[in-house]
């Protein structure tokens, strides 16, 4: 959703009707040439004399003048952009900030041409009430524009099918924003929908399970290493025999002189 700031106001708005206003006139004066010279031609051919030229001239003219008329409310009303707008990287907007939908779109274009429908009416039905409605719909479309002056930045037709102005890119934003928030909430209402579903007592019991789990298990400390065993003092009568703290014999024997040894590996301690 975009803010009310992020709306374009009436400066490049302008902009973007000039850059329309020119492109029509060289559409028109382009389509004009190419039609006016092959129906100038026609009306030659078919034996109208000199006038043909001038009046092929003018019926080129005047079709070129009703096609692109009809052309560019058609693509705003379906794209959602003029080219002026398309220039300018401007796009047309929910008053929310989201991407217009087709139907808003069509109707926006539909009121803000309301002039022109009215005209093409009252050409069609030489009723004179239609004609006098076009000029007077012009009028209010036109002041109705600069409404965008406004903290709302909206014109007329705008604020009457709900549509604003923005920039293109921040309504894609938008838009991508909008389908990730809608992928999220399809993905959590699976989860939900199975929560709601759970019997209290299944949910209960399994809260219980949690609750119950043995605590996780603090390995024992190891053992501390034993002493060392203290070296036996050199005491005792010479020839008696104990075992070998070495070789873990019992032919160690205490000497009279040498002291403790042993036999069997050569360990000896000498007196203390």
């Amino acid at each position: 959703m975009i803010g009310v700031d992020e709306r374009i106001g009436f400066g490049k708005r302008l902009g973007a009707a000039l850059l329309d206003s020119a492109i029509m006139m060289a559409l028109t004066m382009v389509i004009g040439i190419v039609a006016g010279g092959f129906l100038g031609g026609l009306m030659g051919g078919a034996g109208m004399g000199p006038a043909a030229g001038a009046l092929g001239a003018m019926a080129g003219f005047l079709v070129a003048m009703t096609l692109v008329g009809l052309l560019y409310p058609v693509i705003e009303g379906v794209t959602g952009w003029s080219p002026g707008k398309r220039v300018l990287g401007l796009q047309i907007g929910t008053a929310d900030g989201e991407p217009a939908p087709l139907k808003l779109l069509l109707g926006r274009s539909a009121i803000k041409n309301s002039t022109a429908v009215a005209g093409f009416v009252g050409t069609v039905t030489g009723i004179g009430l239609f004609t006098g409605l076009s000029g007077l719909l012009a009028l209010v479309v036109f002041v109705g524009c600069f409404m965008t002056l406004m903290a709302s930045r909206q014109a007329l037709h705008d604020r009457i099918a709900g549509t604003a102005v923005f920039k293109a890119d921040a309504l894609r934003e938008a838009a991508a924003m909008e389908a990730i928030e809608d992928a999220m909430t399809e993905a959590r209402e699976p989860v939900a929908a199975t929560v709601e579903e759970t019997p209290d007592a299944d949910i209960d019991s399994a809260i219980a399970v949690v609750s119950e789990a043995p605590a996780e298990r603090v390995p024992a400390p190891r053992p501390a290493a034993p002493a060392p065993r203290p070296r036996p003092a050199t005491t005792g009568v010479p020839g008696q025999t104990r075992q070998c703290p070495k070789c873990g014999q019992s032919d160690t024997e205490l000497g009279s002189i040498i002291g403790w040894y042993c036999r069997i590996c050569g360990w000896r301690e000498s007196r203390g």
